[in-house]
């Protein structure tokens, strides 16, 4: 899976995964299949040298999903997460969903909850031979 670079404000959404998170990569794999997943440049975090990481702080980025919006905007979190589903036509109201409160606060809270499980559900998934890009 190739990486590439993206500015700000050249109309495309920029997402920062952890290449080495096979949870993060199953995810990135099933939104780069969807229609308009090829529209997002995708930047994996493990590989990109920091002049592609355009001032976002590859530490913070390696703990939570960050993206840039064509504007330039960094979206952290659920944020991120609904910008990348706005993109993608079959699950765009999916995004939309995610940025509607209540439904955005109960997410956000929910995305709390997996951030401190994060790790143990990392290990489970190498159990369960879950490969991530970057070992």
């Amino acid at each position: 899976m190739a990486e590439s670079t993206a500015g700000e404000g050249d109309g495309r959404l920029t997402v920062y995964y952890d290449g080495g998170c096979p949870i993060c990569t199953s995810e990135v794999r099933f939104y780069r299949a969807q229609e308009g997943g090829d529209l997002i440049e995708w930047v994996n975090l493990q590989t990109a040298p920091e002049e592609e990481l355009e001032g976002v702080n590859r530490e913070a980025a390696l703990k939570k999903l960050h993206a840039r919006d064509e504007e330039g905007r960094i979206l952290e979190g659920v944020p991120a997460f609904a910008g990348i589903l706005e993109r993608l036509p079959r699950l765009s109201f999916l995004g939309r969903l995610l940025n509607t409160p209540p439904v955005s606060w109960l997410f956000q809270g929910a995305y709390r909850l997996f951030l401190l499980l994060r790790p143990g559900l990392q290990r489970l998934a190498r159990a369960a031979g879950v490969k991530p890009e970057n070992p």
